[in-house]
């Protein structure tokens, strides 16, 4: 058919319109047969796309299982150079992003250790400028940005902390930085204002087993806030329904991070109470459970009397949810807390002794065995912690005599404030003077902090 005829204009657009009704209905028969395909053949579409060859991902692949399998790190650090550069472009929906992740992570970790940390650098800028999603690009500019210029670090993680303080890994990354750098009261303030956000994030989800061998999406609830009640930071949240055949139930609890300790764990079934039978990513310890993974749930053992139950079940879980206090941990942990004693001739590194907190009825304490003879004088270290705020300590020695802060003789980096002492700087101790020389063989110690003991 001949399509243009120059002296027949009508004639040519009939034509072209022809064409084009023929192009766009092969192009809707192509289109609706694709929808088909993919919704009710879906591993036909699978079988196709595996006999389609994929060069580009055969040499990604190819490339990443060189640079995981080498071993020597010239060629490791070739093999990772080329992988990143071949993902130059990827999009983070992209199905080899986590490959770049890993090659920028690797060349990263290399400059620095080879000490060049300019190449370093650049890699974690351009990761955080091409990739304004990814937070772990943005925490791994700030940890590599702190080797090259503090300030140009401390400045963006504070930013980053303005922006996106509503997400719970960059509060994280926030309180540990500050704590790093010794900003204590910084520190502080952010846990404080993440607390609002732990409470009102929690999510819980009830898998159940009901004439079926495992647990599934399509038969499960899910609580968000508004499903549950929460009182004295203990959740409560009910389920009901009639089952045909009971077997199984677990708790799933979701978006908390790790860390966090979940503790006075109960469920209930028709009031009659459950034991736990097994645990994922939920470590036992003293405190109840910590999360240590990021599909935290439980499993419960059914007493013979509800297996393959049928009729209505009464189901109600109860929880206590603490989160990690990091603040507080920074101050229990801290290796610099230190006592010395001047025996006459000053204080030094031999006549001191380290010492740990323990939290005990909201009191942080310690009970050290020491001998040191012919004391006079006592000097007690505090962590260089700066806005930490003390406001007393007992010090008892040999279970006698009690020094408080109205014994203080002289101070360093601590200033004198109101009714507190306030850690100004790296150095940070009190000096007191004994009221007579004796020998110490036990020293006890109670430490009162001002905004640190709350659940």
């Amino acid at each position: 058919m001949k399509i243009f005829i120059f002296n027949k204009p009508k004639q040519t657009i009939i034509n072209i319109l022809f064409i084009m009704g023929l192009v766009s209905l092969f192009v809707s028969i192509l289109a609706i047969g694709t929808v088909v395909l993919w919704k009710y053949y879906p591993d036909t579409v699978n079988k196709i796309d595996k006999m389609i060859p994929d060069f580009y991902g055969d040499k990604i692949k190819s490339l990443y299982k060189k640079a995981k399998e080498e071993k020597d790190s010239s060629e490791k650090l070739e093999y990772f150079s080329e992988l990143y550069d071949e993902l130059e472009d990827v999009s983070t929906l992209n199905k080899y992003y986590t490959y770049r992740q890993e090659s920028a992570k690797w060349l990263i970790d290399y400059y620095i250790k080879n000490d060049d940390k300019q190449k370093a650098f650049k890699i974690a800028k351009e990761w955080k400028k091409n990739y304004p999603y990814d937070f772990v690009g943005k925490f791994i500019y700030i940890d590599v940005s702190s080797l090259v210029d503090e300030n140009l670090s401390s400045t963006y993680m504070d930013e980053l902390y303005k922006k996106h303080n509503d997400i719970r890994e960059v509060v994280d990354k926030y309180m540990s930085y500050q704590l790093k750098d010794k900003e204590y009261n910084k520190a502080l303030e952010a846990f404080r204002a993440a607390k609002f956000e732990l409470k009102n994030s929690v999510r819980f989800q009830i898998y159940y087993k009901d004439k079926t061998k495992s647990f599934s999406e399509n038969q499960s609830v899910k609580y968000s806030d508004l499903d549950y009640t929460l009182k004295d930071n203990i959740y409560h949240l009910k389920f009901k329904t009639n089952f045909k055949s009971f077997n199984g139930i677990r708790v799933d609890i979701d978006t908390l991070p790790m860390g966090t300790f979940v503790s006075d764990v109960t469920l209930s079934i028709n009031q009659d109470k459950i034991q736990i039978k097994n645990t994922n990513q939920l470590a036992s310890s003293k405190n109840g459970y910590e999360i240590i993974g990021d599909d935290p749930y439980f499993i419960f053992d059914i007493p013979s009397k509800f297996k393959n139950y049928q009729g209505f079940l009464d189901i109600e879980f109860r929880c206590k949810i603490k989160r990690n206090n990091v603040v507080e941990k920074q101050i229990l942990q801290n290796s610099e807390w230190q006592l010395f004693f001047d025996k006459g001739n000053g204080f030094n590194e031999k006549d001191s002794s380290h010492f740990s907190l323990e939290k005990d009825n909201n009191q942080f304490v310690s009970n050290d065995n020491v001998d040191f003879q012919n004391v006079s004088k006592i000097r007690l270290d505090f962590p260089s912690l700066k806005g930490l705020k003390i406001k007393d300590f007992n010090i008892i020695v040999n279970d006698e005599d009690i020094y408080t802060k109205k014994n203080i003789n002289s101070l360093n980096d601590i200033k004198k404030e109101q009714n507190s002492l306030i850690i100004r700087d790296i150095n940070p101790f009190i000096v007191i003077k004994l009221k007579k020389q004796i020998d110490i063989k036990n020293i006890k110690m109670k430490i009162f902090f001002d905004g640190v003991n709350y659940e």
